[in-house]
């Protein structure tokens, strides 16, 4: 029977890495941990991004070991805005007037700006059409008509 473990530098045997980060079953399938999950080691902006990791095998007749590097690879994050999600504008603009401008970020890069609709499609304008936005950022009111009864 084949057994994986993590060696560590006292060369005890464990089923979790020295550091607490990965553990291993004894098919050899690696995992990260809850402490690893919540670590530098899950974040690939914060270096480093790869670790070496001492794990024994033994097969009942025999130990080897390998040292196996554990590479973290870098996720398209979703961007964030700056903060600002509520603008205020003077009433009585003209159709086409920018009424907000919005600020992204995103390690990427921002490519465009678009509203989303409540069945999760993303379109240029909003899903009551009051508002479209251009590629920029730029939020543009279109002026609703509406006819007044009343008074």
């Amino acid at each position: 029977m084949v057994n994986y473990q993590f060696q560590h530098s006292d060369g005890t045997l464990n089923a979790t890495s020295e550091d607490g980060f990965y553990s291993i079953d004894s098919s050899g399938t690696i995992t990260i941990t809850a402490l690893g999950a919540s670590s530098a080691v899950n974040d690939f902006e914060t270096t480093p991004n790869s670790g070496d990791y001492t794990v024994t095998m033994t097969d009942g007749t025999g130990i080897s070991d390998a040292t196996i590097t554990l590479s973290e690879t870098n996720l398209n994050e979703d961007g964030s805005f700056g903060g600002q999600e509520a603008f205020s504008y003077a009433e009585n603009q003209d159709a086409g007037a920018t009424v907000a401008t919005l600020a992204g970020d995103d390690d990427d890069g921002v490519v465009n700006y678009q509203f989303q609709h409540s069945d999760g499609t993303l379109s240029a304008t909003s899903e009551d059409g009051f508002y479209s936005i251009d590629s920029s950022g730029a939020n543009h009111h279109y002026r609703l008509r509406r006819k007044l009864c009343g008074q």
